[in-house]
């Protein structure tokens, strides 16, 4: 079947690396902690000009993306997120959307720089860098697909428009890789002789051992970034994996690292087949950050596995007590929530 993808980009030195430029759309609505930036027909975002404006019904579907994330993540920002969305021609045709951070070089206490996306800078971490009218991260659908806008996420046909929101954003939260497949170095130079990776990446580990390293192929050895899967070394998202009926104790989470590589899928997505693989479990374990998404497929909120990986990079995830155990808490104060390609 056709393939359909999903494509993303992606301190206290507060270096702003590859800002946008400050151009703003007309319409901007405050969903909690996120500020969605609306683009409609002719205006201008980067190097895309918006081909259509959101309908209302499509609004919706990004209302109640955001207002999922706001009820799963419990950090509590410096300021508001400022995430841009436009309607463009311009991706491929088998992209279904992407997403792109500005991002910011931190300095950890100890004198170690890494790479962050705005959205961690200022929302995971509550540092105050940027300001109210910061392009902090900007995602483009593809309007030539149909997609599937209503409320209920199951027993529908189409592509489901909330999974692609819900999983862009999260690119943007850090789920994303600072590899440069064109120079085989991690990390961005922001200095010169100076490089500083992704938080993820310092969570990757291929099946030799070697891990990434800035401004480099890996170490000790090269990284393989095909070598189909890679995988997760975070203790909180491997915990949440090894858990799941048919995984073994020691299992890590793979990471779609296909051959050949694939510019903004690779290294920054669960591998889909990977987890199929294991322990006969099947698509059960399949989510929202897997790299493909099929016709019919609803992932709207975050498998325990994603939940545990966000944790690993920062993310602080309010956990909602089960029926049984909200019972208990009232009982004690009495006494005393076709196949495609997702880049």
């Amino acid at each position: 079947m056709k393939k359909i993808s999903l494509h993303f980009k992606v301190g206290l030195s507060f270096l702003l690396l590859s800002p946008f430029s400050k151009s703003l759309a007309l319409e901007i609505v405050d969903y909690g902690s996120l500020r969605i930036h609306y683009y409609e027909t002719s205006e201008t975002l980067s190097t895309y000009n918006a081909e259509r404006s959101f309908s209302e019904n499509e609004k919706a579907v990004v209302a109640g993306a955001a207002q999922y994330l706001e009820s799963t993540i419990g950090n509590v920002g410096a300021r508001d997120v400022n995430i841009h969305m436009m309607w463009a021609s311009g991706l491929s045709e088998s992209t279904l959307g992407s997403s792109s951070s500005s991002a910011y070089i931190l300095t950890t206490g100890e004198g170690y720089n890494f790479m962050a996306t705005a959205a961690q800078t200022v929302w995971a971490y509550g540092l105050n860098a940027g300001d109210a009218n910061s392009i902090d991260c900007q995602i483009i659908f593809n309007p030539s697909f149909n997609f599937y806008t209503g409320q209920d996420a199951s027993g529908f046909s189409g592509l489901d428009l909330q999974s692609v929101v819900t999983h862009e954003i999260t690119h943007t939260l850090g789920f994303s890789s600072s590899y440069n497949s064109m120079t085989d170095l991690f990390g961005y130079e922001y200095a010169a002789d100076e490089y500083a990776m992704q938080i993820w990446d310092h969570y990757l580990e291929d099946g030799n051992g070697n891990l990434p390293d800035p401004g480099s192929s890996g170490t000790p050895g090269d990284f393989n970034q095909v070598d189909a899967p890679v995988y997760w070394t975070g203790e909180n998202g491997n915990a949440a994996y090894q858990s799941m009926a048919g995984v073994a104790n020691n299992a890590q989470i793979p990471i779609y690292a296909p051959d050949p590589f694939q510019s903004g899928s690779s290294l920054s997505h669960v591998d889909e087949l990977g987890f199929d693989g294991i322990g006969g479990t099947g698509d059960d374990l399949s989510g929202m950050m897997n790299y493909a998404l099929s016709a019919g497929e609803s992932y709207r909120e975050f498998n325990a596995v994603e939940k545990g990986m966000l944790e690993d990079l920062g993310w602080e995830i309010i956990v909602i007590p089960e029926a049984g155990s909200l019972l208990l808490m009232a009982i004690s104060a009495c006494a005393v929530l076709l196949v495609g390609r997702r880049k």
